[in-house]
């Protein structure tokens, strides 16, 4: 699976191997075994809580109704820093007084994370008689995950 996010600069690519086999050991006892791996990749996910890589609370709490987005994205393009519409001194400062470029937020300050997820399980089946049967499994879940964040200073 490859998607590509709704905000710029995300995606999620995501690859599932699965396999699954039973053998029948006696005519009363079967064995079998599933197993699923799943490597997942995310870049651009978006922040939460107060901060200015998450756009719904930056969107909502500081940014003003007139700002022209599309403004903010050919500031970003053509210089690659954070020109905002809320400098600290347009003449002086440039760095934000609230909230940053989207595009800079998006394309500098954005996450990164990967996760490979193990799912599997062992089965034995022992059939004690037509209507009765004994079963027992073993199972694991088990994943490591890698969460990265870009972050550059402003000075």
């Amino acid at each position: 699976m490859n998607q590509e996010g709704i905000l710029p600069n995300s995606e999620i690519i995501r690859d599932n191997v699965d396999f699954g086999a039973s053998y029948a050991l006696t005519e009363k006892l079967t064995a079998s075994i599933q197993a699923s791996y799943i490597k997942t990749k995310g870049k651009g996910r978006y922040g939460t809580g107060y901060s200015s890589q998450n756009p719904m609370q930056a969107m909502r709490q500081w940014w003003q109704t007139n700002v022209d987005v599309q403004e903010q994205k050919a500031a970003y393009f053509q210089t690659r820093e954070n020109i905002t519409w809320n400098t600290s001194d347009a003449q002086l400062d440039l760095s934000p007084i609230y909230s940053d470029n989207p595009y800079w937020t998006r394309f500098e300050n954005f996450n990164t994370d990967g996760r490979d997820r193990i799912i599997g399980n062992v089965a034995l089946d022992y059939k004690i008689t037509d209507w009765v049967s004994l079963y027992t499994r073993a199972s694991i879940d088990n994943y490591n995950e890698l969460q990265e964040e870009e972050s550059i200073l402003i000075v």
